[in-house]
């Protein structure tokens, strides 16, 4: 008995010391393949974390996984990602709960599944981990896989945010400016968009650039404004270089029209529409580079064709009136119609004159007064010029002077110049055909006169 006592001592004793040795050699391993991956030599990284996920090693797993899923070293293969993070997830890996969660909300490997989604981000987010938790507030936003929930959203947004998560911290400010289930506060968005920056968030540094232009929950600085845009520029926001162009243009000080020119080409690259446009206007105005019509065709091609209104509008007026291109009144009241159809009051404005003229379209003088109308109803000055003379000699509207009258009072205040002379000019015309009583009823309906709201009334 007491030998076999000692037996199992000594066989004991045998284990522990090879364990103890083993353990020290497995952490060499891990570290091994962790350095080889981080230095993009997957195939060391395969050979050294294969084994050791195999034998049960969480994060070895995990970064098999990793390699896997991305096809690092191996051949892309997400079925086999997703058995090695299930395998550390088992384990109660942090990274691989949440990397199961992110699995299922992007149908990586599976299908995609919202509500097994918010089971896995959960349980990673139990343990702390940041970026479960911003996916989990993202999700509880949109109602996917939970309830929907703004309040909730932002309780989880905050409490990554709080963990020092730079996507959460940009999407706390985003709900304080906005007030998104919690009170609009400008200060407590500049607070975490302020935080978010400081980490690298171009989405934050564009917001934080926004804040300072604007004097929102900070002093209004132009300089601090521009410093922001720039990182967010540099970091390629598209949003922050057609911003960060504009400045240049002279907001600032003396133009810089090289600088303009440069951001918005790099924006442009990245198919903003509205980088295109702005291109299109240097080319057209020769700033920055040489004028060149052609160039500036391509441009103004390129951002109408993405169906930005303005480049629409310009472009049919190339057509409209043959600058740099053939006239083609067809080509000119399609795109005038796009530009319209999206709201872009001085496009109606065009298509009533088309209509009125048969250009491109057969005269109609119920649909040329339908556009003009619109425009006019919403600022547009040579819209309401023409409203007035509607109301003098065009076919199909009955002639009514004091109608005529208060249209050119309208267009008179909101022309400049010599417009306004001209306009001013017509207006005393019809002013001396009226009777004091017929003149203060124009007017008295001028004073009343407010723009209305854009609607779509070419559905």
């Amino acid at each position: 008995m007491h030998k076999n006592i000692t037996l199992i001592t000594l066989f004991s004793l045998l284990m522990l010391a090879a364990f103890a040795w083993v353990q020290p050699a497995v952490a060499a391993d891990l570290k091994t393949g962790l350095l080889a991956y981080a230095t993009k030599d997957y195939q060391t990284a395969l050979e050294e974390l294969t084994p050791l996920a195999e034998a049960g090693n969480d994060k070895a797993q995990v970064y098999l996984g990793m390699m896997y899923g991305g096809g690092l070293g191996v051949k892309q293969d997400h079925a086999q990602a997703l058995k090695w993070f299930r395998r550390a997830a088992e384990q109660d890996n942090d990274q691989a709960l949440f990397l199961m969660g992110l699995s299922y909300k992007e149908g990586i490997g599976v299908e995609p599944d919202y509500e097994e989604a918010v089971q896995w981000y959960t349980a990673a987010g139990l343990k702390g981990h940041s970026q479960a938790i911003y996916d989990l507030a993202w999700l509880t936003e949109r109602g996917l896989g939970v309830p929907q929930s703004q309040t909730g959203a932002f309780k989880l947004y905050l409490a990554s945010a709080k963990m020092g998560n730079p996507m959460a911290q940009y999407a706390a400010g985003y709900s304080y400016a906005n007030g998104k289930g919690v009170s609009q506060s400008h200060r407590d968005a500049y607070f975490w968009y302020l935080k978010a920056a400081k980490q690298g968030n171009a989405l934050a540094q564009l917001a934080l650039g926004q804040a300072y232009s604007k004097g929102r929950g900070v002093s209004q600085s132009y300089h601090d404004a521009c410093d922001w845009y720039q990182k967010a520029a540099e970091q390629g926001n598209a949003r922050a270089q057609v911003i960060l162009g504009l400045m240049m243009t002279g907001v600032l000080g003396a133009p810089e029209y090289d600088e303009a020119l440069k951001w918005f080409k790099l924006a442009a690259r990245q198919g903003d529409r509205k980088a295109c446009f702005f291109m299109a206007g240097m080319y057209s105005k020769g700033l920055g580079v040489s004028k060149d019509q052609d160039k500036a065709l391509y441009w103004y091609q390129k951002a109408a064709e993405k169906g930005f209104a303005p480049a629409q509008h310009d472009l049919g007026l190339m057509y409209y009136n043959a600058d740099g291109v053939p006239q083609d009144f067809k080509k000119a009241f399609g795109l005038f119609k796009k530009a319209a159809g999206q709201g872009m009051v001085e496009a109606h404005g065009m298509l009533g004159v088309m209509y009125l003229l048969g250009q491109g379209v057969p005269k109609d003088y119920h649909q040329s007064l339908i556009h003009v109308r619109y425009a006019a109803d919403r600022g547009d000055n040579p819209a309401q010029q023409r409203m007035a003379a509607a109301y003098l000699s065009v076919e199909g509207v009955k002639r009514d002077l004091v109608q005529a009258y208060y249209w050119f009072v309208i267009a008179t205040n909101g022309a400049s110049g010599q417009e306004k002379s001209k306009v001013l000019g017509f207006r005393n015309q019809i002013k001396g055909l009226l009777t004091p009583a017929q003149r203060e009823q124009a007017l008295a309906q001028a004073r009343k006169w407010k723009p209305k709201a854009s609607v779509n009334i070419l559905k």
